[in-house]
């Protein structure tokens, strides 16, 4: 066999691998994709259920102070838990949104941008709407008081501001928790409190875009 002939099917043999090498990433792209959208499904669950608690929450809320105009007390409770509904709400509607937005045929590193931002705002999301329990689930109950008529008792504005003096502290205790470890000098501990406020869902997906990148890489 002549240097042109062996020239020629080195070259075609090349191209051959590189179609093969083509269409398996391509196959691994399109598992990738799967299974990056069968591991957020637990968020987007999640998201679901965070709106509609947080329309549960606006309605009772817009119950409550509707139905108390002359109650100081229930007027102010029922204000308070509209507004932290419509904000649980409004931050589970742009999660989903995001959810949405997300294009798991695109390349690794823009899935990688997008999927830090969702876990950014995914860190934003618990404390707006989750560290806050420790204060509403003391005025949640003060609505639903003030939803189904009930007089306002003899001591109860002392047992307001003592659970509200004790969430406020428990609100402050976690906010101090988190940036200490998120400022802490050991990696391993700031890693840790990470992987916790970001979620399993995230951390799968994470892993699965991480899981892609090496085998482009290689």
């Amino acid at each position: 066999m002549e240097t042109v002939e062996l020239k020629d099917l080195w070259q075609q043999l090349g191209r051959q691998l590189e179609r093969q090498q083509a269409l398996e990433l391509q196959r691994l792209r399109e598992r990738a994709g799967r299974r990056l959208h069968d591991s957020l499904a637990p968020l987007r669950r999640g998201q679901w259920l965070q709106l509609a608690l947080g329309i549960g929450l606006a309605l009772l809320g817009i119950a409550c102070w509707q139905r108390n105009p002359g109650s100081p007390g229930y007027l102010a409770a029922g204000i308070a838990v509209h507004g932290f509904g419509l904000l649980t709400a409004v931050l589970a509607g742009i999660a989903l949104g995001r959810l949405r937005q997300l294009d798991y045929g695109a390349p690794v590193l823009q899935l990688e941008n997008r999927l830090g931002r969702l876990r950014r705002f995914h860190v934003l999301n618990g404390m707006l709407a989750g560290w806050p329990w420790w204060v509403m689930w003391g005025v949640g109950l003060v609505a639903l008081a003030g939803l189904a008529g009930l007089p306002t008792p003899q001591g109860a504005s002392g047992w307001l501001w003592a659970s509200a003096g004790i969430g406020a502290l428990g609100w402050l205790g976690t906010a101090a928790l988190y940036r200490w470890t998120r400022t802490s000098k050991r990696p391993g501990l700031a890693r840790r409190a990470e992987e916790a406020v970001s979620g399993y869902s995230l951390r799968q997906a994470q892993a699965v875009i991480e899981e892609l990148r090496r085998f482009e890489q290689d």
